[in-house]
């Protein structure tokens, strides 16, 4: 099965607000999103297997529903990073995940380092 993320803008009222935006073309499957509001875009965070292995990933969606820039790959690890989770700080972005480096299963913390306005 290949899984992809998708988006969608929907009204304070509940109305779906234009099209479905696809946030993923990965090889393989992509799942386990999260998304965040900043107050003027969305992060989301995932997980995906275009690599080999289980990696997160992390993207800008604008107000309006359209990407801003490309994938950037928050992990980079011989095991898996899994099940991504996204928070806004008001001035940053921080992720979490499960991850098997090691191992064992552990859970990961990182800063993106992107502000936004």
């Amino acid at each position: 099965m290949d899984w992809e993320i998708y988006f969608t803008r929907i009204s304070a009222a509940g109305v779906k607000i234009g099209s479905d935006l696809r946030v993923t073309s990965a090889v393989n499957d992509s799942s386990w999103s999260f998304l965040s509001w900043t107050e003027s875009e969305f992060g989301v965070s995932w997980m995906d297997d275009r690599d080999g292995n289980y990696e997160n990933y992390f993207t800008r969606i604008n107000a309006s529903g359209s990407k801003i820039g490309s994938d950037l790959r928050l992990t980079n690890a011989a095991g898996n990073s899994q099940y991504p989770c996204l928070s806004w700080t008001g001035s940053e972005f921080g992720a979490s995940w499960q991850d098997d480096r090691d191992g064992n299963p552990e859970i990961y913390f990182a800063r993106l380092g992107l502000t936004c306005p």
